[in-house]
């Protein structure tokens, strides 16, 4: 689980864990909830520009995910839980965990009122391996973190 708030690197981490995976010889299916419910398949860039291969899912119904899973060995990967609603995206990944599937996701852990956002904080509790990022603000130079410990 990789979280923390915008502008993090969070896009960015898991590209690079991407590029490990598909250099090893994995399986990657990678899915993002697409806001205008379009679903399909695309690329989202992180700030950075640096594009990363997704299929789109409609947002209320992550459970799509599981129609692409057809062996073990694939790895997820999921951008931006937060946007998918909380308990079917604990759902969805409960369900891939039992089948096997290993799962990476990035998620905010608050929303612009600074109120938990989405399943991140749930997800990121119990993940195996946590990667808590931060970003810089570009005016002043502080380091702005967002703590699961809050």
């Amino acid at each position: 689980m990789i979280a923390g708030p915008m502008f993090s690197g969070k896009t960015t981490k898991i590209l690079s864990l991407y590029q490990i995976l598909t250099n090893l010889g994995y399986p990657v299916l990678c899915f993002k909830a697409e806001v205008a419910g379009k679903g399909g398949i695309g690329h989202t860039n992180s700030h950075d520009e640096r594009s990363l291969p997704v299929i789109f899912i409609d947002p209320d119904s992550p459970i799509k995910i599981l129609k692409y899973i057809s062996e073990e060995k694939v790895k997820v990967i999921i951008d931006n839980i937060n946007f998918f609603p909380k308990a079917k995206i604990k759902k969805v990944i409960t369900k891939l965990l039992a089948l096997g599937v290993d799962v990476y996701a990035t998620g905010l852990f608050y929303d612009y009122l600074k109120k938990p956002f989405g399943a991140t904080f749930d997800l990121f509790k119990k993940a195996d391996e946590k990667i808590e990022l931060f970003a810089i603000c570009v005016r002043c130079g502080s380091i702005v973190k967002e703590s699961a410990a809050k």
